[in-house]
């Protein structure tokens, strides 16, 4: 069992302040035989040093990532710091970096050998796990996508939930991993919980009436993370026969439309449903945020304001529902807070409303990971985009 605490810094200046602000609320927190900190903080934050000293004075591990606005436990603002504190007399939890990743990194044994690090540490099996990367824009596949591939080949049983790092969206580059006293663009930092865990998920991206084009087709040739044919047309032809235009450029497109990606079992039942964002398309080929199989069925959807409060309002619902007594951790996509437009402070504000006696940190996030579904004992852990995600433990 897992026992949770929350602690929001507002001093982003005064480093004396800061500590004193941290050191009340930490006072009034009963720790048990392990513990551990989920992060979320403003970079500047990283910038003030502000974090750096709180973390240094932490006597448990601290993971996370950058944002640039959460809500936890009745607090919600831009320019936060706030640790979600894990506690268990009957869990254990081990954390680390990656080592650093290059343009000729190979994720997979950078995965190899951080899980099989961080596997040692434990005195049980891992029940579950934390995932953060980082998000820079030339890297923005091979980073979250295949090191949450590369964990998900070590463990096929293994649930994964976490986030892309994210901040302004002039800024995203410089969005950052946090672990303990550290900050970087270039590790991904991964958590691992072993003992009496049993987390349940949600995922929510758009409504069905947020449906473009219901069955745009069946992904017939993929490779990847890039769509070569659908229904045996090239991509670029078919979307031109559709008569539908999608920018090249991330920004705009994440705010255009998404693609609801699903696949199904030999008796057609839905297996995984999730939201994949379109980076581009060429003449031969359209690059999607995630990998994709032949056999995928899409549907082409607008990311609306109003599916943003819809979505919201269902996420909020389900974690009353499950999560009474236990902890919420929340994610949501940087491109909701502005599909919602004039109306971008609701999302937060529904849910922390809404979740006012559940303890709770959502935060917006660079890119969703989390399981999209469970196939017998294979968990099967996924990136989504443009969605808000929910973990109850």
């Amino acid at each position: 069992m897992v026992k949770s605490h929350v602690i929001t810094i507002t001093e982003i200046d005064d480093e004396e302040f800061a500590l004193e602000e941290f050191e009340k609320q930490l006072s009034n927190v009963e720790l048990l035989k392990n513990t551990i900190g989920i992060v979320s903080a403003h970079p500047d934050f990283i910038d003030s040093q502000i974090y750096a000293a709180i973390a240094k004075t932490t006597k448990f591990p601290l993971v996370g990532m950058t944002t640039f606005s959460q809500t936890a436990n009745g607090k919600t603002g831009m320019f936060l710091l706030t640790i979600l504190i894990l506690t268990s007399d009957t869990c254990g939890f081990a954390c680390g970096y990656s080592a650093a990743i290059t343009d000729d990194t190979d994720i997979s044994e950078l995965m190899r050998e951080c899980y099989a690090d961080l596997k040692s540490k434990l005195s049980g099996e891992p029940k579950f796990a934390f995932l953060y990367t980082p998000f820079p824009e030339e890297q923005m596949f091979s980073v979250a996508c295949r090191s949450l591939r590369a964990l998900s080949t070590e463990n096929n049983t293994l649930p994964i939930f976490g986030s892309m790092s994210c901040c302004e969206l002039d800024k995203i580059n410089e969005s950052e991993v946090l672990l303990g006293a550290n900050s970087s663009t270039e590790h991904f930092a991964l958590a691992l919980v072993s003992g009496d865990i049993s987390p349940e998920f949600y995922v929510g991206s758009i409504t069905n009436d947020a449906a473009v084009i219901s069955t745009v087709g069946i992904v017939t040739a993929a490779r990847e993370n890039f769509v070569l044919e659908i229904n045996g047309i090239k991509t670029k032809q078919l979307f031109e026969q559709m008569e539908y235009f999608i920018c090249k450029n991330i920004q705009d497109t994440a705010l255009s439309s998404i693609l609801i990606a699903e696949t199904k079992d030999e008796n057609g039942r839905v297996i995984t449903s999730r939201a994949q964002g379109i980076l581009s398309i060429s003449d031969e080929y359209a690059i999607l945020e995630d990998y994709i199989e032949p056999g995928t069925v899409l549907t082409l959807a607008a990311l609306t304001k109003e599916a943003v409060i819809a979505t919201t309002g269902n996420a909020v619902a389900w974690i009353k529902e499950n999560g009474r007594g236990k902890t919420a951790l929340i994610y949501s996509c940087l491109s909701r807070w502005i599909a919602a437009a004039d109306e971008n402070a609701k999302e937060f504000a529904m849910i922390s409303e809404g979740l006012a006696d559940i303890n709770h940190l959502a935060s917006y996030s660079g890119g969703e990971l989390c399981p999209a579904s469970l196939k017998g004992e294979k968990i099967l852990n996924a990136k989504h985009s443009s969605s808000v995600i929910a973990c109850v433990f």
